[in-house]
């Protein structure tokens, strides 16, 4: 959709390349490492021009745009699912998974405490829902109608992750279908 703010953007990122150029200078950065999204690109872009190796980190099964465009001169390509060379060129591509601190590792889990946490019981399963990015509206709009369809009978217990920008309209709505 058109709106006269959007003229202002390629000002934005302009501006943006030039602070990230500075900071990198400053930083006497060796290598600048982006996980994506917007805010990555500009930052990425200046080192990539300035000459300092870059590395992305693309953390889910279908690659973002930032990522895809400047995955050309980026060192190495971290990725977290089999089958990422149909985004990114193979011989960049190291497979790292998604990186867990050592608390939320199997290891370092711990079921009932867990449960007990999220109030929850331990003879029902748990159904983990995280959305990301673009696809958090799709994912809440599917789980309004789950809930709509479950009613009191669920026979899971839910962590929905709903994205801030929808926290408050999700938060409204199990009220209302508790």
């Amino acid at each position: 959709r058109f709106d006269l703010k959007n003229l202002a953007v390629p000002f934005k990122v302009l501006k943006s390349i030039r602070k990230a150029r500075r900071t990198i200078r400053d930083f006497g950065a060796d290598v600048v490492v982006g996980f994506g999204g917007y805010a990555s690109g500009p930052v990425l872009w200046a080192a990539q021009r300035m000459g300092i190796p870059t590395v992305i980190q693309e953390q889910n099964s279908y690659a973002g745009v930032t990522n895809k465009l400047l995955a050309k001169r980026a060192r190495t390509i971290c990725v977290s699912y089999e089958g990422m060379e149909r985004f990114f060129p193979k011989e960049k591509i190291v497979m790292t998974g998604n990186p867990l601190r050592g608390r939320f590792s199997k290891a370092g889990a711990d079921r009932r405490e867990a449960l007990a946490h999220f109030g929850f019981r331990d003879d029902l399963p748990v159904l983990l829902v995280v959305g990301g990015s673009l696809g958090t509206r799709t994912l809440n709009e599917m789980m309004k109608v789950w809930v709509l369809r479950q009613g009191d009978a669920s026979p899971v217990q839910v962590i929905w992750q709903t994205g801030k920008y929808y926290e408050r309209e999700m938060r409204e709505f199990l009220a209302q279908h508790p």
